[in-house]
């Protein structure tokens, strides 16, 4: 995926900030949080809500997420 790619509500991913106590855990995106009124793509824009499997759901920076699958 390019960084460029956004995030889409139904992706599964995998969480990939090393030290968080998250880290390689995995979960669909349930929303994306703009950091401003013109909803930019690039991952330093938006925060996406994930629903980690077996887990809470959490606002995750998108710079921090690998896509593994479109949709699921």
């Amino acid at each position: 995926m390019s960084k460029e790619e956004p995030l889409n509500i139904g992706d599964l991913v995998e969480i990939t900030m090393t030290g968080s106590a998250w880290y390689r855990k995995r979960g669909i995106v349930v929303a994306r949080i703009h950091y401003d009124i013109h909803g930019g793509n690039h991952p330093d824009e938006y925060n996406c809500e994930v629903a980690i499997i077996g887990d809470k759901t959490r606002a995750i920076r998108a710079k921090w997420l690998k896509l593994l699958s479109r949709k699921v």
